[in-house]
This record gives C-alpha cells, structure tokens and sequence, in this order.
C-alpha cells in the first residue's frame, strides 16, 4: 500500500504540536502584547515563504513539499487574522495556535538548513 507523502507530513505536523505543546506551558512568544506576538507570526509567515522558496530553489525539497509548507504557513496566516477579529481569551488561544504551526513549519524548513540566516539563534 501507497503512503501519501501529506499523510505523513500531517502526522509529522501533529507529532510536533503535541512536543510543542508539552514543552511551551505558555504562550508563545510569552511576555509580548497579543499586537506584538501578532506582529512576529506574520513575520514567520514570511520567513516561512522565503525559507521554502530558498530550499525548493536549492532542491533541498521538493515542490510538493514546499507548496504544503507554503499553505501551511497560509492557513496560520489566517489564523492571526481571525485571532485579531476576537476578544480575551478566545483571541489569545487561536493566536498561539496559529503561531505554534508556524513554529513546527519554520521548525521543519530548520531541520533542511540548519545554517539558514531564519534559523540561526
């Protein structure tokens, strides 16, 4: 039987939030105003994109891979901009999550090219 390449970068995807979310008792980007945290997800969006587009170029990964990355890093995207429609509690939650898939995305482009400038601490 045929395994889907998304069905593993799915189970990938989800083996990271549940690290990730074992290991981050608090928000992400704890410490920083909810605009502040806004702020740095939308950055990782474009980190993420650039990151991408830099390992496709170099054929580090894939187009299928890349494309799935990209729309991963969309759709949290989408996520910050829904957070920021909502109050309390509801916004603070929707943005870590947002921003947590954004952390497991960056985190699996890192894992391709430890050296990229988006990865080095």
């Amino acid at each position: 039987m045929k395994t889907n390449g998304y069905v593993l970068a799915l189970c990938l995807l989800v083996a990271v939030f549940a690290l990730a979310a074992c290991q981050a008792p608090g928000p992400v980007f704890a410490g920083q105003s909810f605009n502040d945290r806004a702020a740095q997800g939308y950055a990782a969006v474009a980190a993420v994109h650039s990151m991408s587009a830099t390992l496709l170029d170099g054929h580090v990964i894939g187009s299928k891979d890349a494309e799935n990355v990209v729309q991963q890093a969309d759709i949290a995207r989408d996520g910050i901009d829904i957070a920021k429609g909502l109050t309390g509690q509801a916004a603070e939650t929707r943005l870590d999550v947002a921003l947590l898939a954004l952390q497991a995305a960056k985190s699996y482009l890192c894992q391709q090219q430890p050296t990229n400038p988006n990865c080095v601490r």
